[in-house]
């Protein structure tokens, strides 16, 4: 299973490195623009993560079945539940990771932030300093993001496994 699951981000490795280096280059260039230009790329990074990440999973899954790859995926030796079960626990991971990757760039627009203030960097000033920007703009704490993130990768996981279902059957 794990040859299956390293199968398949050896497949996607070009896709997301070009994804990511497309959003830090989007974050240098609205970092150029302020403040505003760093709390509008936190939006519109989680926008665009999240339309990637559900097309992406999906496209790969789709290919698999209608491709040629895929029939030569489905002849080797394992099982078709261990397949998908392996595409799964890769989309899970991959989801996990951009996860981590959204709360860096909040680390990082959130010691830009920090540093335009006027302020020293301090990691933990940072984490409060976007906390408190959350809690005066939206009225919600950066624990109430981790969680809304852990929910919908959990609504994804299961949305995910209701299409792969359905493009099985």
């Amino acid at each position: 299973m794990i040859s299956l699951i390293k199968y398949e981000f050896i497949r996607k490795y070009k896709l997301v490195s070009m994804i990511l280096i497309t959003i830090l280059a989007l974050n240098l260039l609205l970092l150029t623009k302020g403040a505003g230009g760093s709390m509008l790329f936190l939006v519109v990074s989680l926008s665009a993560l999240f339309v990637f990440y559900l097309v992406d999973i999906i496209k790969m899954y789709s290919d698999d079945l209608n491709k040629k790859t895929g029939y030569m995926l489905f002849m080797t030796p394992n099982s078709g539940y261990k397949i998908i079960w392996a595409k799964l626990l890769a989309a899970i991971i991959e989801g996990a990771g951009l996860v981590l990757i959204y709360f860096i760039f909040i680390l990082i627009n959130g010691a830009y932030i920090v540093v335009s203030m006027g302020d020293q960097i301090d990691y933990s000033q940072i984490v409060r300093g976007v906390n408190q920007l959350l809690s005066g703009t939206f009225g919600f704490n950066l624990g109430h993001v981790l969680v809304l993130l852990m929910a919908v990768l959990a609504f994804l996981i299961a949305f995910i496994t209701t299409v792969y279902t359905a493009m099985t059957i």
